[in-house]
C-alpha cells in the first residue's frame, strides 16, 4: 500500500473517531478560453455613458455580443462557432496590417454631441494589441480618412457578428 493511501485513511480514520467530516476538495473552476478578438463600442453622450459588447470570439469558439434592448439596457448573448470560423477569423485579422493600431486612433467621424470609443483587443500566441478606435462609425461629417486596414478590421467585427446574430450586414461591409 502506498504511503499517501495510507496517510489518507488514517486521517479518515482519525477525523470519524473525533466526530469531524472530511471535506471533498473543491477544485477550481476551468479558466475561460483566451480571447482572441473583442470590441466594445464606449458611447459618450450628454451626461452618460453607454457600453456595449460589440463582439468577443474566445479561442474555444465562444462567441459573445450584447444587443441593445433601449438607450440603457442591454442584453447578454453567448452563441458557439466552430473551430473553421475560428480560424478563418484569425487567418483575416492576421493578413491585416496591424502596424497603425497602437493608442487612440482617429477621430474618424464627427458626431453632435457625443464622442464614440471604439476599444479593441486582439490576441494571438505571436501578440497582443489593445487600442482605441474614436467615431469610427459614419457620421454627420467625415473628420479625416480611416487608414484600410481599420476599415477591413471593422467590416470583420461586422461581418462576425451579423454571421453569429443572425443581424443584417452593413452595405458598407461585402463579405470577402
Amino acid at each position: 500500500m502506498r504511503t499517501s493511501l495510507r496517510v489518507g485513511i488514517l486521517l479518515a480514520v482519525l477525523l470519524s473517531v473525533s466526530g469531524q467530516s472530511v471535506a471533498p476538495i473543491q477544485s477550481a473552476p476551468p479558466a475561460p478560453s483566451p480571447i482572441i478578438l473583442e470590441a466594445t463600442n464606449v458611447v459618450h453622450d450628454a451626461g452618460y455613458v453607454a457600453t456595449t459588447l460589440l463582439v468577443r470570439l474566445r479561442e474555444d469558439g465562444t462567441f459573445e455580443w450584447e444587443r441593445n434592448l433601449d438607450a440603457r439596457k442591454r442584453e447578454k448573448r453567448v452563441a458557439k462557432v466552430s473551430a473553421e470560423v475560428v480560424q478563418s477569423t484569425r487567418r483575416r485579422l492576421n493578413a491585416l496590417d496591424q502596424s497603425s493600431f497602437t493608442g487612440i486612433m482617429g477621430p474618424y467621424g464627427i458626431y453632435v454631441d457625443t464622442l464614440v470609443e471604439l476599444k479593441i483587443h486582439l490576441a494571438n500566441n505571436e501578440y497582443v494589441r489593445d487600442f482605441i478606435m474614436r467615431n469610427p462609425w459614419p457620421g454627420t461629417f467625415d473628420s479625416k480618412p480611416m487608414p484600410a486596414p481599420a476599415k477591413e478590421l471593422l467590416c470583420e467585427l461586422r461581418r462576425l457578428r451579423a454571421f453569429v446574430s443572425g443581424e443584417q450586414l452593413p452595405a458598407d461591409c461585402k463579405d470577402p
